[in-house]
């Protein structure tokens, strides 16, 4: 139970301090379009990962490191993904619960990630975690088609 708890507190204050960074430059007018969102949270994300991953290395080693940096680089940037889709969505869409559930997407994704990595080694838990960055690099597609839809209405109307 106590992992289960690291897993998902680790998630929710990961995800909150990569949107609270992302989300410093709502307000600010280079921040004209949706699709700044989600570029906005992914170069936060990839901050993170960068500091995140500086201290593992320095902490355990650039052997036990490796895996760590191909792995959570890449899930950084993609549990970011939701959160970024609901920054760029206040150009069409508005309410505070809009960025509330793209956080608790980002959340949700990195706490099923952590659960995955925290469960031991094998091939079950390996296809269980390729399966869930399909999802999130699904996820991420589907966000960048609909910003893109949203962009061509924006011009065409």
């Amino acid at each position: 139970m106590a992992m289960v708890v690291v897993a998902l507190l680790t998630a929710v204050i990961e995800e909150s301090s990569k949107f609270l960074a992302a989300s410093t430059v709502v307000d600010d007018a280079a921040f004209d379009e949706p699709m700044d969102g989600l570029v906005y949270a992914v170069t936060a994300a990839l901050g993170f990962a960068f500091v995140e991953n500086v201290t593992y290395a320095l902490e355990f080693g650039l052997n036990a490191a490796a895996w760590h940096i191909l792995l959570t680089t890449l899930a950084h940037a993609l549990f970011s993904a939701p959160q970024g889709y609901a920054l760029g969505g206040r150009h069409w869409r508005t309410g505070r619960w809009w960025a509330a559930r793209g956080l608790l997407l980002s959340a949700a994704l990195h706490f099923v990630f952590n659960g995955l990595l925290g469960g031991g080694a094998g091939w079950p838990v390996l296809l269980a975690l390729a399966g869930v960055v399909a999802l999130m690099m699904v996820l991420a597609g589907r966000y960048y088609l609909s910003y893109e839809a949203h962009a061509r209405e924006k011009v065409s109307g």
